[in-house]
C-alpha cells in the first residue's frame, strides 16, 4: 500500500520506500485552499500495479475523487490518500486508532465509508457522490477532525 509522505511536496511512498512522482493536478481550479496530494500515481493504470492483480485506477475515479475533495469545506484537512486493490481510491482522515474515517470512492461515484469515533462508537455505509459530500459521509469526516 503506497502512504503519504511530503504532503506539501505531494510525494507518495511505495511499500519499498521508494518514493514516486504524482500526477500534476495542481491547477485544478477548485483546489487551490489546500495544499494538492495526488491520490494515484502513473503505474495504478495497470493492472498489477501493486505486483500482484490489483485491478487498474480509471481515470473516472480520479476525477470523482477530486469533485468529492473540491467538494470538502475548507476548515476540513485534507485526507491521505491511496489507491486500492480493487482500482478505487481511498481517503482516510486518522486522528489516532479510535478516531478515523475511510472513504472509499469508486469510477461510478458510489462511496462506501466507514468511521470509529471512540468509546465504541462507529459508522458505516455507501453513498453515491454527485455534486455535494455526502451527508452521512460529511458528518462522520467532521465528527474525526472535529
Amino acid at each position: 500500500m503506497w502512504r503519504q509522505t511530503q504532503v506539501a511536496k505531494g510525494v507518495l511512498t511505495g511499500p519499498d520506500d521508494s518514493a514516486v512522482s504524482l500526477i500534476n493536478v495542481s491547477s485544478h481550479p477548485h483546489l487551490d485552499r489546500a495544499p494538492i496530494v495526488e491520490a494515484v500515481v502513473n503505474e495504478t493504470r495497470e493492472v498489477g500495479w501493486d505486483g500482484g492483480d490489483a485491478a487498474p485506477v480509471r481515470e473516472e475515479t480520479i476525477a470523482k475523487v477530486w469533485a468529492l475533495l473540491a467538494a470538502l469545506p475548507p476548515q476540513v484537512p485534507m485526507p491521505e490518500i491511496s489507491a486500492e486493490p480493487d482500482g478505487d481510491v481511498a481517503l482516510d482522515w486518522i486522528m489516532d486508532r479510535e478516531r478515523q474515517v475511510s472513504v472509499s470512492v469508486r469510477h461510478n461515484g458510489e462511496s462506501h465509508f466507514s468511521g470509529l469515533f471512540g468509546g465504541g462508537r462507529k459508522v458505516h455505509g455507501a453513498d453515491v457522490f454527485s455534486c455535494a459530500v455526502p451527508p452521512m459521509v460529511l458528518s462522520a469526516i467532521k465528527q474525526v477532525v472535529g
